[in-house]
């Protein structure tokens, strides 16, 4: 089955907004974990 050029610009276009999403999520992620460290909670007493 052909997929058109207007098909496969909607995959990439979901594809790249997927990444950014997962890229914010791990941002967020990091941030929280940031600051749980200032604030001395650390897993482990690290």
């Amino acid at each position: 089955m052909e997929i058109s050029k207007k098909t496969k610009a909607l995959f990439r276009q979901e594809k790249i907004q997927k990444t950014q999403s997962n890229r914010l999520a791990i941002i967020k992620k990091g941030n929280a974990n940031d600051n749980k460290l200032s604030k001395g909670n650390t897993f482990g007493g690290i």
